[in-house]
């Protein structure tokens, strides 16, 4: 019986794949979604057919709080894509800011600060 099923499978798959080769690419989209369709749909009767539904069930119950608390979370996307460096100007002032920081970064590290360093964090005259 494995035997038939995985000839079948492979046959189907032949088919699929010769048949995605003569699309457009604007038909490859489309097709696209219907692939992913069919295999999910393909994959949850073979989960309830063989009993193992109960995993997917759990899985989306394990998701439920993660979506409740993701219009939350969303607030905080600006934060996170300008730690990661995404959407930062080139201006120079950039530049001579980042400069500046790593100078008091490497000033700060090492405990050693000149008095004219220390005046400027200070922002008195020396």
């Amino acid at each position: 019986m494995q035997w038939i099923l995985g000839i079948a499978l492979a046959a189907a798959v032949f088919i699929v794949l010769k048949q995605w080769g003569a699309l457009s690419p604007e038909k490859k989209k489309a097709a696209t979604w219907k692939i992913v369709l069919v295999a999910g749909g393909a994959l949850l009767l073979f989960m309830v057919l063989t009993g193992r539904v109960h995993v997917l069930t759990a899985a989306v119950a394990a998701l439920l709080p993660l979506l409740r608390k993701l219009p939350a979370l969303l607030k905080f996307a600006p934060t996170i894509s300008r730690l990661f460096g995404q959407n930062q100007p080139n201006g120079s002032d950039n530049d001579d800011t980042a400069t500046h920081h790593e100078h008091r970064q490497k000033s700060a590290s090492s405990g050693n600060m000149s008095i004219s360093e220390a005046c400027e964090v200070l922002g008195v005259a020396p």
